[in-house]
């Protein structure tokens, strides 16, 4: 796709369903979702991609030997950098608007290896979508209300043979208290 159809469908897409929020993909040389300028999820992306570098891509195994879920995915942007990598992707994503987005991104790059899914994170399962050497999940845990919290969390220990990276904001001091399997959290 060339610069102009590039920034002709993202008008589009603009028009429709809204500017980007929060993840700045690199579309063209000088063509971004945002904008030139680093924004907040770039820094993570660079610590995660060297996460999963340093704890699965050992001997000969290659990003290319990786299954990859990114949960609650938004625009995309984590799986997206995995895909760019040349690893195996899912994305889940409740919003159709965060959907568009992340699908014409991938469009534009002309990735293959990512498959994004219009679902509820809840719904996850081994069944469903299989298992993953890396489980993604930023941003989602603080928007679950207990027992759909912990639930959620069982099933990415189901779904995940490798590490997951679970990013979430955390109360700075103890609230409430909520029981689980005998065990107390706060």
């Amino acid at each position: 796709m060339q610069p102009d159809q590039i920034q002709a469908r993202q008008a589009e897409i603009i028009q429709r369903y809204g500017s980007w929020t929060n993840h700045n993909i690199q579309l063209a040389p000088g063509l971004y979702t945002i904008s030139p300028q680093p924004t907040g999820a770039d820094p993570k992306l660079r610590r995660y991609c060297q996460i999963i570098a340093d704890h699965l891509l050992q001997g000969d195994r290659t990003w290319q030997d990786l299954r990859i879920l990114d949960l609650a995915c938004l625009e995309g942007i984590y799986g997206l950098e995995m895909a760019l990598q040349g690893a195996e992707v899912v994305g889940i994503e409740g919003r159709a608007a965060n959907l568009a987005k992340a699908k014409f991104v991938q469009e534009v790059l002309g990735l293959a290896n990512i498959q994004f899914y219009q679902d509820d994170v809840r719904h996850l399962s081994v069944e469903k979508y299989g298992k993953f050497d890396v489980v993604i999940c930023v941003g989602i845990l603080y928007h679950l209300d207990q027992p759909d919290l912990f639930a959620f969390l069982s099933q990415i220990a189901a779904v995940n043979q490798g590490i997951a990276i679970i990013d979430t904001q955390i109360a700075p001091q103890p609230e409430t208290k909520v029981s689980f399997q005998g065990q107390d959290y706060w």
